[in-house]
């Protein structure tokens, strides 16, 4: 049975992936959001996975050294617009892509941490 291992649709993480088809290993592409729950359920062996969701994981599943996506300065990846000022979004909804867990926890914690403000 091959290995079968996750792909995120970002340019960011294509460097994960070069010659894996060579060395016979099957790629799934899936959205960040999907990737823990593909590995959980056994459909992949490996993946980038959010580290939001890989406090879920199975304790027999373990990081492969060597492996990041990084970056030095700001990536700007998600941004949060609002007409209203930050301070008065307290009871808001506000709409965050499903494909980003991290990014949706971060912004959970940066407002209400350094802004006291609860969505």
């Amino acid at each position: 049975m091959p290995i079968k291992v996750g792909r995120t649709p970002y340019l960011s993480s294509e460097p994960m992936y070069f010659d894996m088809d060579k060395r016979g290993i099957e790629v799934e592409e899936l959205p960040p959001s999907e990737m823990a729950a593909a590995i959980a359920d056994g459909r992949l062996q490996g993946g980038l996975v959010p580290l939001v969701d890989t406090f879920g994981l199975d304790d027999g599943l373990r990081t492969v050294s060597g492996f990041c996506v990084a970056t030095i300065s700001q990536t700007v990846s998600v941004k949060l617009h609002a007409k209203t000022p930050i301070e008065e979004l307290g009871g808001s909804n506000i709409a965050v892509p499903e494909e980003a867990p991290t990014a949706v926890k971060l912004l959970q914690v940066l407002l209400s941490v350094k802004h006291g403000v609860k969505p």
